[in-house]
């Protein structure tokens, strides 16, 4: 029996990094070793291996044998959490400002609204709150986030926007800090920096 052939059939499971098997004296499995990041649960992993094994080659293994260690995915899993924006409408009439910001997640939508005195400063506020109702759409909540200040920077001669915000909870609340260069749309950077800020909050929701 090729070890390296079952190996490699096993790596191709998903959240799979690596995978080690040890064969005792008798040619059968005794120990299943493997690295995988945290997308699914060990116990999903683990069936998903005793299933593959049993389909392809009729071998039973006991879920003892299998040994799971799991390792943070900072790249594509975290991206997959994030909510994503997907548009932004602004209109202004007179003295009247409304922006819709609407958010995307798995093919959902979110969206918030706000409308305002047509002032710049404000506008840019405005939208910024818009783009935290949608975040609380998506969480399910109303009014456990604010958003305390809006800055626009110069780092190391790149124009920057800089937002600072907080999220309630029943016994504390936690500042977060978001960032975006500035580009062309400073409503599109405004946004881009709450979310900067929010997004490490929706990573850590989406694993619960």
């Amino acid at each position: 029996m090729d070890i390296r052939e079952i190996e490699d059939l096993i790596k191709n499971l998903k959240s799979v990094i690596n995978c080690r098997i040890l064969f005792g004296d008798n040619e059968n499995i005794k120990e299943v070793h493997i690295v995988a990041n945290e997308s699914r649960s060990a116990k999903q992993i683990s069936r998903d291996i005793q299933s593959i094994l049993a389909a392809v080659y009729g071998m039973e293994i006991d879920y003892k044998k299998i040994s799971i260690a799991q390792v943070k995915d900072t790249s594509q899993t975290n991206l997959e959490r994030r909510l994503k924006i997907k548009s932004i409408e602004r209109t202004s009439k007179q003295s009247k400002y409304f922006v819709k910001v609407t958010l995307e997640k798995d093919q959902e939508e979110f969206f918030g609204e706000r409308t305002g005195m047509n002032n710049a400063t404000l506008c840019l506020r405005l939208t910024g709150e818009a783009a935290i109702l949608a975040v609380e759409q998506f969480l399910q909540e109303e009014n456990i986030m604010s958003l305390d200040d809006i800055k626009m920077i110069d780092i190391a001669n790149i124009k920057t926007v800089v937002v600072a915000l907080t999220v309630y909870s029943e016994d504390q609340s936690v500042e977060f800090c978001g960032s975006a260069i500035l580009t062309h749309d400073p409503f599109d950077c405004v946004v881009r920096a709450v979310m900067d800020a929010i997004n490490p909050l929706i990573e850590r929701y989406s694993e619960d």
